[in-house]
C-alpha cells in the first residue's frame, strides 16, 4: 500500500524493458510509465475513472495479462469461481451480471477456464465491481492506470494508483 503523500517511485520500483525487441521497435517500457506524480485514489471513492486506460494489474499476487478494467474484473471472477466453489456462491458474492454457461449477446463474454459469461461494463462500475468482490474474497489488487488526454478524464495524461489490500485497515 502506497501512504497518501509518498513518492510512488519509493514504494513500487520501476519494472524492466520486457525485452531488447520493445526497445528495438519503440515500445515504451512500463517502468516510464510510474511517475513521482502517481496519483493515489481511495478505493472506496476514487475521482472518475472515464477515459481511462490500465497500464498494469496485479490481482491476489499475479499479473493481469492484457490488463484493462474488465479483464481486472474476469481475473477476479475466476479466482472467486475457484475459492467459493459454485456459480450460486459467485452470483451471490459479485455485484456484476454473470450467467452460467456460454452466453455471448448484451455484452456477455465467455470466460472458458470457469464456464461462465460476464457482461462487459465501463471502467468506473468494472471498478466498484472489482473492489466488492476483492474484499469478499480477501484478494490485494493494485492496478496502475493512466487518464486518456481527453476532454472528460479526471486527469488527462496522468497516471494514478488504486489499491485495495484486505491488510488496508482504512477500507476493510
Amino acid at each position: 500500500v502506497v501512504p497518501v503523500g509518498r513518492n510512488v517511485e519509493t514504494v513500487l520500483p520501476a519494472r524492466p524493458v520486457r525485452s531488447t525487441l520493445d526497445t528495438w521497435l519503440g515500445v515504451r517500457p512500463r517502468s516510464a510509465e510510474i511517475t513521482p506524480s502517481a496519483i493515489r485514489l481511495e478505493s472506496d471513492r476514487p475521482e472518475s475513472l472515464t477515459h481511462s486506460r490500465v497500464l498494469y494489474a496485479v490481482v491476489d499476487g499475479k499479473e493481469v495479462d492484457r490488463p484493462n478494467w474488465n479483464n481486472i474484473l474476469d481475473r477476479l471472477h475466476v479466482i472467486g469461481r475457484t475459492r467459493l466453489g459454485s456459480f450460486d456462491e459467485l452470483k451471490r458474492a459479485t455485484r456484476a451480471r454473470i450467467r452460467d454457461g456460454k452466453y455471448e449477446k448484451d455484452g456477455f463474454h465467455y470466460v472458458s477456464e470457469i464456464g461462465l459469461s460476464i457482461q462487459g461494463t465501463d471502467s468506473n462500475t468494472a471498478w466498484d465491481y472489482s473492489l466488492r468482490l476483492a474484499r469478499e474474497l480477501r484478494v490485494r489488487v493494485h492496478i496502475r492506470f493512466e487518464w486518456r488526454d481527453k476532454q472528460g478524464a479526471a486527469h488527462p495524461g496522468q497516471t494514478g494508483i488504486l489499491e485495495w489490500s484486505p491488510t488496508n485497515l482504512a477500507v476493510a
